[in-house]
């Protein structure tokens, strides 16, 4: 059973439907650990590789607002979830971990930025997944949301806290940030005085 289980898995990813190994071992009423065991020696023998792709995101992210009955701006939220993925994956939180958990964590933080009152346990429980790892997961995005904030004149009013509020913002302009953060930070490996300098003695404007 738990090799069926281990190439539905395998072949679901290859279709973009996005089942979680959490989802199928308990529909399977097996253990994560049998289930994972048997999905690693068929990757071995077969020479496959788990496909996690735009499309089983977005099938996953799908399948929750299903379950939690979202309806009303459920396109927004998606889209704000899976640009969070992207974020995620960008900032290393997705590498070598469960994807589920990052995507239920991306899932969580655009409901709130889009005040639904949906908490992260409601979120888990929709694929079978215990809510503490996907809180995990929400501070570490958090925390890349509020580094992108920190270039920003008013990043210093970002937080832990409040980061939500600005989290649709930094969505609409992450393309134009990030590259911003990465120059700042390679000035200031070069030299660290170097910003600090520039604020204290400004360029005359011409």
């Amino acid at each position: 059973t738990a090799r069926v289980c281990a190439c539905v898995l395998a072949v679901s990813g290859r279709q973009g439907m996005g089942l979680t190994i959490h989802e199928v071992a308990a529909q399977a009423e097996l253990r994560v650990n049998e289930v994972q065991q048997a999905l690693w020696r068929v990757c071995k023998v077969n020479g496959v590789r788990l496909v996690r792709n735009q499309a089983n995101v977005d099938a996953l992210l799908h399948r929750v607002c299903d379950s939690i009955q979202l309806t009303y701006q459920r396109g927004a939220v998606c889209t704000a979830a899976s640009r969070l993925v992207g974020i995620a994956n960008d900032g290393w939180v997705a590498t070598g971990r469960a994807w589920s958990f990052v995507v239920c964590a991306a899932l969580a933080l655009a409901l709130r930025a889009y005040h639904f009152a949906i908490s992260c346990e409601e979120v888990g429980k929709a694929i079978y997944v215990r809510p503490v790892t996907i809180k995990r997961r929400v501070i570490e995005i958090k925390r890349i949301l509020v580094s992108l904030c920190r270039v920003l004149p008013w990043g210093h009013l970002v937080d832990l806290s409040n980061v939500h509020v600005y989290l649709l913002f930094v969505l609409d302009y992450y393309d134009v940030i990030k590259p911003a953060v990465q120059e700042l930070r390679q000035q200031a490996a070069g030299d660290p005085c170097r910003c600090c300098d520039d604020r204290a003695n400004p360029a005359p404007i011409q």
